[in-house]
């Protein structure tokens, strides 16, 4: 069991990175490198088995300044995340993590429609 001291310690980092968070491209390498000093700390650090979202979370400012409900369901989850820690519990994994671009569901979709289409004009 880890110690609730680093937990603590893990959730006042992640309260500090989330509000740096940028809203504007121009915070972006600003924020990378500080996720990165974060995840490097982490490293160092008692291991602790952290859920996927929050690896995410510190590789998606990018998106999260381009797409505002991504922002929000991000900022939901990293605040839960860090509510867990705070009570001294490790967060366990949802399993809800987009491994690619949300865009990508809506070109997936226009490719089955076009192909449904086509067969169908046969």
């Amino acid at each position: 069991m880890e110690r609730v001291e680093h937990l603590a310690e893990i959730a006042e980092r992640l309260r500090q990175l989330q509000a740096s968070s940028p809203a504007t491209e121009a915070g972006l390498d600003l924020w990378y490198r500080q996720s990165q000093a974060f995840a490097s700390w982490l490293s160092r650090g008692p291991s602790v088995a952290l859920p996927a979202q929050l690896w995410h979370y510190l590789h998606d400012a990018d998106i999260r300044v381009k797409e505002p409900e991504y922002r929000v369901a991000q900022e939901a989850m990293i605040t839960d995340i860090i509510s867990c820690l705070e009570r001294g519990n490790i967060p366990a994994s949802d399993g809800t993590t987009i491994s690619f671009h949300p865009r990508w569901i809506g070109a997936f979709a226009l490719a089955v429609l076009a192909i449904i289409m086509y067969r169908a004009m046969q």
